[in-house]
């Protein structure tokens, strides 16, 4: 099933702010934060609920055990920030940046990543269910030991992504480019391709065609 999308008030119920501070479990719900910037924050269990971000920075930030659910995020940086042990719920992110963003031992349920770039980032030992990356760079990011099921990698860059020991159930890769892309047979098996990416999986399975 498609990622459900975030369920956010009307424009008028929502509080602007100009600066947010971010603490241990502080807990924050229908903001509209634009153009802020948190560039290097440090707190852990920050919760935010029915909320739009945009073009906020939160580059080189750690907060770990984040809690999102009901976000809608566009053009916001969270390059090489450490959101380890994350809960997202209903969430959407459009034309972000993610490289390096640690993901590490988190749960992304509902979530959608559209026109972003998350080369390297790490979803080790994550759990992810009904999530769509479409048009996003994903250039050696690592899915290792993680558990994925109805994921979707719609029109995606994948070039040596890592998915060794990874649990893969329902997934499609239609579009994508799959180019050094670390997966075994076994794993893959009942993924959707398209039909540009059969010679791709044929290599992957050591059949060689005369």
């Amino acid at each position: 099933m498609p990622p459900k999308p975030p369920l956010l008030p009307k424009p008028d119920k929502l509080t602007s702010l100009e600066f947010i501070s971010l603490s241990d479990d502080s807990f924050f719900e229908n903001l509209d934060l634009s153009g802020i910037d948190a560039m290097g924050s440090e707190a852990s269990d920050v919760t935010i609920e029915s909320s739009r971000i945009s073009r906020t920075e939160l580059t080189d930030s750690a907060l770990i055990g984040l809690k999102l659910t009901d976000v809608f995020l566009e053009k916001t940086n969270l390059l090489n920030a450490d959101i380890e042990k994350a809960r997202l719920l209903r969430v959407e992110f459009l034309g972000s940046r993610l490289m390096g963003t640690k993901f590490t031992t988190s749960n992304l349920e509902h979530v959608t990543f559209k026109d972003c770039s998350l080369d390297y980032a790490l979803f080790r030992f994550s759990k992810l269910k009904h999530v769509r990356f479409e048009k996003c760079v994903l250039t050696d990011a690592d899915f290792q030991a993680a558990e994925l099921t109805d994921v979707s990698f719609v029109d995606c860059s994948l070039e040596n992504v890592e998915f060794s020991h990874a649990k893969l159930k329902d997934i499609d890769f239609s579009g994508s480019k799959l180019d050094g892309m670390h997966a075994t047979p076994e794993q893959l098996r009942g993924a959707t391709i398209d039909f540009s990416q059969v010679t791709h999986f044929i290599q992957l399975l050591g059949i060689k065609i005369k």
